[in-house]
């Protein structure tokens, strides 16, 4: 374990296979750039990103951590297997008004394996007057070819942003959502807007709750995996 209370941003973290803990500092933004590293402890505004841009990266995230931005980033075909951000707190000030979203799940060219939010409350951004952005929450989604695979969100709050709580695209495999509560602001349109990768893809769906008549669309191929609740009025899996 590195002591990390004396690190201030922006703060690279690439020795593979350590634990850093920032005892609750403030460092500022943290990027980890490696197999096998676990940033903890951060308390404080900045942006928490997993870097694969140099290659492969596995079994790498954030634990007992504040943020106001969190992003997994890669290129060339890189792949980032198990990535996660755990128990940590969005503290933007609110509320947040501005384009873009506040967690970037994104799979550029390359894969993202098995992703998992746990005990993470998020509170999404509400759209400039006139602004036609895109903006979520949490945001999971395949570019140029990438692909999320098997993403999980649990024990989590989720609060939506203009366009959703959770939007996904471009996701194969299970997609778990469980024991996390979500709701739609700022005239969203769904708390979760969900489109499976190469038209088919399953969600497990348990133990949530959808706060004052929010709803979720996850269509066009969707299977309901057959451990789920029973669908609550106001969620369609289709």
């Amino acid at each position: 374990m590195v002591d990390a209370s004396g690190f201030r941003g922006p703060v690279v973290l690439d020795q593979p296979g350590t634990i850093y803990d920032f005892a609750f500092s403030r460092p500022g933004d943290v990027i980890i750039a490696a197999s096998g590293i676990e940033a903890r402890n951060i308390r404080g505004p900045g942006l928490r990103r997993i870097d694969a841009s140099a290659g492969d990266i596995s079994d790498a995230g954030f634990r007992n951590a504040e943020f106001t931005f969190a992003h997994i980033r890669m290129r060339g075909g890189s792949r980032v297997i198990r990535p996660y951000f755990v128990e940590m707190t969005d503290v933007n000030p609110q509320p947040n008004v501005g384009d873009g979203d506040i967690v970037q799940i994104f799979a550029y060219e390359g894969d993202i394996v098995e992703p998992l939010i746990e005990r993470v409350v998020v509170r999404g951004k509400q759209r400039p007057a006139g602004s036609s952005a895109h903006n979520d929450a949490i945001q999971f989604t395949g570019i140029a070819g990438g692909r999320v695979l098997d993403p999980t969100i649990r024990d989590s709050t989720v609060l939506g942003a203009s366009s959703a709580a959770v939007q996904a695209k471009e996701v194969y495999g299970t997609f778990t959502i469980e024991g996390t509560t979500l709701t739609e602001r700022y005239g969203s349109y769904h708390a979760v807007i969900a489109k499976p990768g190469g038209g088919s893809a399953v969600m497990l769906w348990r133990g949530n709750t959808l706060l004052d008549a929010s709803s979720v669309a996850a269509t066009g191929g969707w299977r309901l995996d057959p451990r789920s609740d029973a669908l609550p009025d106001g969620v369609v899996i289709s």
